[in-house]
């Protein structure tokens, strides 16, 4: 592709982590993260989620940062993931074998999901997926929520299980309610769950990008997140980002009509630099 023909805001994406405007600190933070994933530490948590504006680099700080640690990357538009299947149907694309795989020894993969908070909004989905990257901790709360419900009339917690639970009673569910027989099938079948889980660890470093992290609908992802707010760039530093361009790319334009595109980009990137090359 050419000069003329090739869109600025591809050339002008930093290539490295120190061509990377700002959020010094918040690198460092992510390193720490990719560090953690890889010793396994107590400190480490399966997710780490950047949050920031539109425009801010997020998506491009999470590709760099797997670049800088040997990964190949896969990107994932979260916001279009509705439901179990389509979960299920990404992931196991990642691989083309299943998503057993994806708790392989050997894979060396990084995965973006950008605009999580998108699907944050359709609760199965996101279910699905933390019962994916962390089913023990995921298996704890749908444990607890059980119990909760345990009170409550049959029909209602039973799901419209209640005749499978009746055909698959055995001598020692003789006597339990069908409260207490759909706690123990569910019990069950989560440890085994749990054991495939601890037997191969998720070994994909997952990192979410979202605008905005105070949704209640956000919560439970928080949780088991590293959550690292971006910094916008300062009027300096967007300024004289500008100002690179303006002299690489050899464009007449005064500065005071400069100074009020600049203003007009609304400290994104992105609008900054498309707004250059139509000028």
């Amino acid at each position: 592709m050419d000069d003329d023909s090739e869109l600025w805001v591809e050339k002008y994406r930093p290539k490295k982590i120190s061509n990377f405007s700002g959020n010094k600190k918040n690198i460092l933070l992510i390193r720490k993260w990719m560090d953690d994933f890889a010793s396994k530490s107590q400190e480490y948590k399966p997710i780490l989620l950047l949050v920031g504006d539109p425009g801010v680099g997020k998506t491009t700080l999470a590709g760099l940062i797997l670049e800088e640690y040997d990964y190949d990357t896969i990107e994932i538009n979260a916001s279009k993931l509705e439901g179990k299947t389509e979960i299920h149907k990404n992931f196991d694309n990642i691989t083309g074998k299943g998503i057993k795989v994806i708790y392989s020894k050997n894979n060396k993969t990084g995965v973006i999901l950008d605009e999580v908070d998108g699907m944050a909004q359709n609760e199965s989905t996101m279910k699905e997926f933390l019962s994916i990257i962390d089913p023990i901790e995921s298996n704890r709360e749908e444990k607890k929520k059980m119990k909760k419900q345990k009170k409550e009339p049959a029909k209602k917690i039973g799901y419209g299980f209640n005749s499978k639970l009746k055909k698959e009673q055995n001598e020692e569910d003789e006597g339990l309610s069908y409260e207490d027989l759909m706690i123990k099938k569910f019990d069950e079948g989560k440890k085994r769950k749990e054991e495939i889980f601890r037997k191969f660890p998720f070994r994909y470093p997952i990192i979410c990008t979202a605008n905005k992290a105070n949704d209640k609908r956000m919560k439970k992802l928080c949780r088991r997140a590293i959550v690292i707010r971006m910094e916008g760039p300062t009027k300096q530093i967007f300024t004289k980002f500008a100002q690179k361009i303006v002299k690489a790319e050899n464009i007449d334009i005064k500065s005071d009509a400069l100074e009020l595109l600049i203003s007009r980009s609304n400290n994104d990137y992105r609008q900054l630099i498309s707004n250059l090359q139509m000028v």
